[in-house]
């Protein structure tokens, strides 16, 4: 990380660092599927959304409290965007999303994130 804060006008050193960064997630480290999730986009380095939300929902999915709380509140966002919809407001569908925001910030709650646990109460 120290090595990608000085290679802010150096591309050859921030792909070093990338690479790093890439090598670690490769490896199952959460930490580092977290970083690469938030990475800014910089010279030859741009990942798309999607692949911002793998990294993060990896992160998740191996226990790592700040992507579970950053996964539940996507889930509890989309719920209440469908909730608040003409279409979707008050189906099942609703419930689904809600139920899942909850599960991962159960989740976060657990693995001592307290912002998650604020979130629940």
């Amino acid at each position: 990380i120290a090595l990608m804060n000085e290679a802010r006008e150096n591309d050859t050193m921030a792909a070093r660092g990338r690479g790093w960064i890439q090598a670690a997630a490769g490896g199952d480290d959460a930490d580092a599927m977290l970083l690469l999730s938030k990475l800014p986009s910089c010279g030859s380095w741009d990942l798309e959304p999607w692949q911002r939300r793998r990294w993060r929902n990896r992160a998740a999915r191996l226990g790592h409290p700040e992507a579970q709380l950053l996964r539940g509140e996507e889930w509890l966002e989309e719920g209440l965007e469908l909730a608040a919809s003409v279409y979707y407001g008050g189906s099942s569908l609703c419930r689904v999303y809600l139920d899942r925001a909850v599960r991962w910030l159960r989740r976060s709650a657990k693995n001592g994130n307290s912002m998650a646990a604020l979130r629940l109460a």
